[in-house]
């Protein structure tokens, strides 16, 4: 006789990607669920909720009738809150539960282009060349606002806009855009070692090195800020009481603090932190008064 055992306490949770498949949130999503489906036996499911500078995946987290999970990013709750005005949500939507790490962001543009360097980029604009430089979120977008602002030609930088950093790239490649910001992914890092794409510059504090080749940071070419973004996890708020959802918590910061998790993440070159929800409230407020003085 065949004994079925079943979890009858088994339960699915939707995680709120902000930005599409491809990209490195979609990268850090996917490796945190698959570690936290594996210790917790639960199912969280990948929701992807592109655009609007990741508003859109923000209501949609807070507006949901059951509790769900939200991998966070600095552009929903630190870039926002700074520059705009008004938001649809607030902190009161989010209960943290871990922060995950700094992902530095990279300037690049294909390989034939005539910038063969950041210091090729800061003659060009000397030289009052109009260069178009594409963002996909306001993370991002802000170290090319930092240069627009605080660049002595920064009026010849047009700043385009997109939804996602797979369409970005797409359109670099295609000789549409010149130059490109974007967080470091596997779709990145594979397009650079295909010889197709050239990274620039980091927006890091110290130089990195890819493929044997080091990168200098933007901010010492260009002379402006630069930002690093940055990923956290999050439930929805108002479950505190829940015995299911403390577990929740308690599982996901188990999950990010993994060996899997951190040598995976490494690979885009994120350094698992792994703090809980004390050091990440403290740490998106240090970040967004940092970029009030900065911006």
């Amino acid at each position: 006789m065949v004994v079925m055992i079943t979890r009858a306490w088994a339960a699915e949770y939707q995680l709120i990607v902000a930005n599409p498949p491809g990209s490195s949130s979609d990268i850090v999503a996917r490796v945190v669920a698959e570690e936290y489906n594996r210790i917790s036996g639960n199912t969280l499911i990948l929701e992807y909720a592109a655009g609007g500078d990741h508003i859109i995946a923000a209501n949609k987290f807070r507006s949901l009738a059951k509790p769900a999970v939200s991998l966070g990013t600095t552009t929903m709750h630190v870039f926002n809150h700074v520059y705009k005005d008004s938001l649809p949500y607030s902190d009161q939507d989010f209960d943290h539960v871990g922060w995950i790490g700094w992902s530095p962001h990279v300037w690049y543009t294909r390989s034939n282009s005539a910038y063969k360097t950041l210091a090729d980029v800061n003659a060009a604009l000397k030289g009052k060349n109009k260069i178009n430089i594409a963002a996909d979120t306001l993370s991002v977008e802000a170290n090319v606002i930092s240069v627009v602002k605080h660049h002595p030609q920064g009026s010849m930088v047009e700043i385009i806009k997109y939804k996602g950093s797979p369409d970005v790239l797409m359109n670099v490649l295609g000789g549409t855009i010149d130059i490109a910001v974007a967080s470091i992914s596997e779709l990145i890092l594979n397009t650079t070692q295909s010889g197709k794409i050239r990274i620039l510059g980091t927006t890091n504090d110290r130089p990195m090195t890819l493929s044997g080749n080091t990168v200098p940071t933007a901010s010492s070419i260009l002379g402006v800020n630069q930002f690093n973004g940055g990923f956290l996890i999050s439930v929805s708020a108002g479950y505190s009481d829940d015995l299911k959802i403390q577990q929740l918590k308690v599982d996901l910061l188990k999950a990010i603090n993994s060996q899997f998790v951190k040598e995976r993440l490494n690979k885009i070159y994120i350094e698992v932190d792994g703090r809980g929800a004390d050091f990440t409230k403290s740490n998106l407020i240090s970040y967004r008064e940092k970029l009030n003085r900065m911006k």
